[in-house]
């Protein structure tokens, strides 16, 4: 389980930087008195993405067709895996862009303190 977090972690930023080296962060979306969701997010200030086209991003082999990826190669596998280990884990993954102005990639996930404060016993 770790290790799929880990590569998570890892292929979201990655899948990112390629286009844009900017930031990576991580945050407390939002809890309750036994869990909490934190949120990871890949922020740049690159190209954006044309709202027709963020829903074609998690599907397998599709690569959105811009000058940009022709710079920068890959599968079009990368944000649809992110996006199946993130629910695996029972979290939720997405992107807000705005076209010319660049990216928001982010996912959360559930963290539970009961269960970690019983398994760090």
């Amino acid at each position: 389980m770790a290790t799929k977090l880990k590569t998570s972690t890892i292929k979201l930023p990655t899948v990112e930087v390629e286009a844009n080296q900017e930031n990576l962060s991580s945050t407390e979306a939002s809890a309750n008195s036994s869990q909490t969701w934190i949120r990871f997010s890949v922020i740049d200030t690159g190209i954006g993405i044309n709202q027709k086209n963020i829903e074609k991003l998690f599907q397998p082999f599709i690569q959105i067709d811009s000058a940009l990826n022709r710079q920068y190669s890959g599968t079009g596998l990368g944000l649809s895996l992110v996006k199946k280990i993130i629910e695996l884990h029972g979290g939720k993954s997405g992107v807000t862009s705005i076209e010319g102005a660049g990216s928001n990639f982010w996912f959360e996930l559930p963290y539970d303190y009961l269960l970690f404060k019983s398994t760090a016993l």
